[in-house]
C-alpha cells in the first residue's frame, strides 16, 4: 500500500536486528496490552515502494520489501480507523517481524518509520538512535515484551509478578514502585498462586 503522495514521497524502511524476539507468547501478550494484533501474513503496510531516497536494508531487495515478514503486528480497530481518518486516509504502517536466518526461532522488527509510521510509533514507541545508529525501532513494545517474558516465567514457576511502565519508558517492579500516582501507568498483573519470592 502506498502512502499519500500529496503528503510524502519517501520510504524509510528500517530493520532492527539488535532487538531480538524469541518468545512469541510474550510478544502476543505485549501486543495485546498495547492494542496490537499479531497476524500470520507476509505482507505489511509501509510506503509501498522504494523511491531511492533511503538505502534498501541489508538482506532485502526491492521485490521483497513489504512482502517478507514471518508475521506482523497491526494496530487493532477502532484505533486503526481513527488513525487512518486522522492521516487523510493513510492507514498506519505495520510492524513486521522477520525470522533471523542465522538464529531460527528468533525474530527482529522491521517497519517504515517515516511520519511516525502514521501513528504506529504512538503505540510501539519512537525509534531511538544513539551515535547515528538505530538502537531500538519499537522501544515501548520491547519494554512490554521484556516484562511479559518475566511475567510468563513467573507464572510457569507458580509465582506472581507485578510491573508497570513509567513516563520515561523504564520498567518498574514492586520494590521500586513510585509513590506518585501521576508517574505510573499500570501494565499488567499476572495472577498466580503466590508472589514472586514468597
Amino acid at each position: 500500500m502506498a502512502g499519500n503522495n500529496k503528503r510524502d514521497n519517501m520510504s524509510h524502511l528500517a530493520v532492527n536486528k539488535s532487538v531480538k524476539i524469541r518468545d512469541k507468547a510474550a510478544l502476543a501478550m505485549a501486543c495485546d496490552q498495547l492494542g496490537l494484533e499479531i497476524l500470520d501474513q507476509r505482507d505489511y503496510v509501509w510506503y509501498g515502494r522504494s523511491v531511492g531516497d533511503y538505502p534498501i536494508p541489508a538482506g532485502m531487495d526491492r521485490r521483497s520489501m513489504g512482502h517478507n515478514a514471518t508475521f506482523i503486528a497491526r494496530i487493532k480497530e477502532p484505533k486503526r480507523s481513527e488513525l487512518t481518518r486522522r492521516n487523510s486516509g493513510q492507514a498506519p504502517y505495520d510492524l513486521a517481524f522477520i525470522e533471523d536466518p542465522e538464529e531460527p526461532g528468533t525474530y527482529f522488527p522491521v517497519c517504515d518509520y517515516f511520519m511516525g509510521g502514521y501513528g504506529l510509533h504512538e503505540i510501539v514507541g519512537q525509534p531511538i538512535h544513539e551515535g547515528g545508529e538505530l538502537k531500538s525501532l519499537c522501544p515501548r513494545l520491547k519494554q512490554h515484551y521484556d516484562m511479559c517474558c518475566d511475567a510468563l516465567a513467573a507464572r510457569e514457576a507458580g509465582d506472581q509478578i507485578e510491573f508497570m511502565t513509567m513516563k520515561d519508558a523504564s520498567a518498574r517492579y514492586p520494590e521500586s514502585f513510585p509513590k506518585s500516582d501521576d508517574e505510573q501507568t499500570w501494565v499488567s498483573v499476572v495472577h498466580t498462586e503466590q508472589r514472586l519470592g514468597a
